[in-house]
Formats: C-alpha cells, sequence, structure tokens
C-alpha cells in the first residue's frame, strides 16, 4: 500500500529538498506539495485524504496573501491553525498531522495540542532532515 503524504509549505525549494529525502527513506510514498491554504482546501473538496500531513505553520492563506503580510504585519502564523483546524474538521486526524514552525511559544503550540496534535508531532526549523522523516513515518504508520 502506498502513503500519501502532503506537504504544505510555501517554500518550493525547502519542499523539493525534503521531497528527495522522503522518497529514498521512505519506500512507496506519494508526495502532493500545497503552497497556500487556498490550495489546500480545494484538494479537501475531493474524497481524497492523506496518510499524513506535513504542515507549515507559517502559510500564506492565498496567492495574494504572502504580500499583505508585509504591508500589514499580521502574523501569519495564525494561517497554520487556522488549516490545521480546517483538516481536522475534514475528517484528517490530528495525529496524523506534523507541524514544522520556526517560532515554538506557548501561543503557537497551545492551539495546536488543544486541537489533540500531540506536541512531539511539532517541530522547530531548523529541522534535521532525520528527525522529520521519523515525523513522517510516525505519522503515515497510525
Amino acid at each position: 500500500m502506498n502513503t500519501s503524504l502532503w506537504l504544505i509549505d510555501d517554500d518550493s525549494a525547502y519542499v523539493n529538498l525534503l521531497r528527495a529525502h522522503l522518497e529514498r527513506a521512505i519506500s512507496g510514498v506519494e508526495i502532493s506539495q500545497f503552497v497556500n491554504c487556498v490550495s489546500v482546501t480545494r484538494a479537501l473538496e475531493s474524497e481524497i485524504r492523506p496518510s499524513g500531513v506535513i504542515l507549515d505553520m507559517m502559510l500564506p492563506w492565498d496567492e495574494c496573501d504572502k504580500a499583505s503580510w508585509l504591508l500589514s504585519g499580521e502574523n501569519p502564523a495564525k494561517n497554520g491553525i487556522r488549516l490545521a483546524e480546517c483538516l481536522i474538521a475534514r475528517g484528517i486526524h490530528s495525529n496524523v498531522i506534523g507541524v514544522i514552525t520556526a517560532v515554538y511559544e506557548a501561543s503557537y503550540r497551545e492551539p495546536l495540542t488543544n486541537l489533540g496534535i500531540p506536541a512531539s508531532n511539532i517541530i522547530i526549523k531548523p529541522a534535521p532532515v532525520d528527525e522529520i522523516i521519523r515525523l513522517v513515518k510516525r505519522i503515515t504508520a497510525t
């Protein structure tokens, strides 16, 4: 059986590098990349559900959102929390969601753990690739 993984991160270079490592380390992994929250919500309209999700905390909501961060100073980490809520509401179990974040403060961590995402599924950037591989193996085995 193939393992399907959604990588949700707006940094394409990072995702391409991570994808290469994951494909070498995990046999049969099928990786789909999403660059913003809207693209994920569109995918959720189908009945397809991934075996696991790796979610970047700071994501643009849509194509225009990234530019607005620079102008408004709004905290884009809220989008990661909103998207995690959306994933769970659409039937993706919190145990199969991993979060990668540059900020590990209680104000970011607590909303995620309150959703049922285990603290062990939250990784701080820059994370060693082997740590991310272990996380992916753990969440896709659930």
